[in-house]
C-alpha cells in the first residue's frame, strides 16, 4: 500500500529529507487521484494524507495504525495483518 510505504519512509534509521517527503506526498496524491477506491479506504487514505504532513515517526505510526481497519475491510485479513505489523514496527521507533 502506497501510504504505508510513505509512512515507513519517515522512520529511522534513515528518514527521507523534507524535500523528498514533499515530493513523495505529491506523487502519492497524483497516484491516488487516478484510482477508483472503495469508500472506506478512500476516506482513510484522505485522513492519512493530512497526518503525514509533519514527516515524523509519530505521524507514520499514527497513519499506519489508522489504516489497519479499512485495509482489512477492503483488501482482506492478510493485507490488514501486514499493515498491523508495519504499525507495530513504527511504534518501536517513537
Amino acid at each position: 500500500m502506497a501510504r504505508g510505504a510513505l509512512a515507513e519512509a519517515l522512520l529511522p534509521p534513515r528518514p527521507v529529507s523534507d524535500k523528498n517527503h514533499r515530493r513523495r506526498l505529491q506523487a502519492l496524491d497524483a497516484r491516488l487521484a487516478s484510482l477508483a477506491l472503495p469508500g472506506p479506504l478512500k476516506r482513510a487514505l484522505a485522513a492519512a494524507r493530512h497526518h503525514l504532513e509533519p514527516a515524523t515517526p509519530a505521524a507514520a505510526a499514527l497513519v499506519l495504525s489508522q489504516l489497519v481497519a479499512p485495509t482489512r475491510e477492503v483488501l482482506g485479513p492478510e493485507a490488514g495483518d501486514a499493515i498491523t505489523v508495519a504499525a507495530r514496527s513504527a511504534r518501536i521507533h517513537l
